[in-house]
């Protein structure tokens, strides 16, 4: 991009050994789809560039078009969604897709049968992948058996425990990310090692013996983390064969 507010763009093709540049007045919103396409076509105008004494040809941008569904990673703090897109996000209301061609993938929901169903029911030209996660269990795992042993050994000193309030502090001593022990604590509770009443926690010390992989919460959790590892760390084609598989 060139100039004042990045308004322009300026773009370098060649064939063998030679090269132009490009030139695309007031096109500076599409140089992060430029840079990204595969199979862009351009209609130019020939023209001559003069500048400092020096003189050589420049070609000017009049249209451009792409072929093919187009993926774009604008994952990151500093990605700008692009204009006039509509934005898919799960954490508000789902926008209307049908008369859609393009869409920004803003926010990954946990169950991510939400976002494949979309995928397949509807085909898209150009796809935006920004994949905000709120809680990133891809970050924090799913539970090893030596954090579920040691949680279990704590909570099993205390008569009762009132996770509305000591939640953080159990976090801090345990050092699990607070996310996950909640999925951990619930996954006890479906296994039936405790109660939970009013937000008071109490161990069913005379529980049978289970293993935690019988947990349905906990399978759950390992395919979400999963997914998120998809979505966060896979390449924008790996992503998009996900979404449509």
């Amino acid at each position: 991009t060139m100039g004042a507010g990045n308004a322009h763009l300026k773009l370098k093709i060649s064939k063998g050994e030679a090269s132009f540049e490009v030139v695309a007045f007031g096109q500076g919103r599409w140089a992060t789809e430029f840079a990204q396409t595969k199979n862009l076509e351009l209609a130019v105008t020939l023209s001559v560039n003069q500048w400092n004494g020096q003189t050589a040809l420049q070609l000017m941008m009049v249209d451009a078009r792409v072929e093919g569904v187009q993926l774009f990673n604008i994952r990151g703090k500093n990605a700008v969604l692009p204009e006039g897109v509509p934005v898919l996000d799960f954490s508000g209301e789902v926008p209307d897709l049908a008369t859609s061609d393009a869409i920004v993938v803003k926010t990954i929901p946990e169950d991510i049968t939400l976002l494949k169903t979309i995928f397949q029911e509807q085909n898209f030209s150009a796809v935006y992948f920004k994949n905000d996660i709120d809680k990133a269990y891809y970050l924090t795992g799913y539970g090893t058996r030596e954090q579920f042993a040691k949680l279990y050994k704590t909570i099993y000193q205390f008569p009762e425990f009132d996770i509305r309030y000591k939640l953080k502090d159990l976090a801090a001593y345990l050092n699990i990310q607070q996310i996950l022990l909640v999925k951990m604590i619930q996954v006890f509770e479906e296994l039936g090692f405790v109660t939970i009443k009013d937000g008071v926690m109490t161990v069913n010390k005379e529980a049978p013996k289970r293993e935690i992989g019988e947990s349905q919460i906990y399978q759950k959790l390992k395919q979400t983390v999963k997914d998120q590892e998809m979505m966060a760390l896979g390449t924008v084609q790996e992503m998009y064969d996900f979404l449509k598989g």
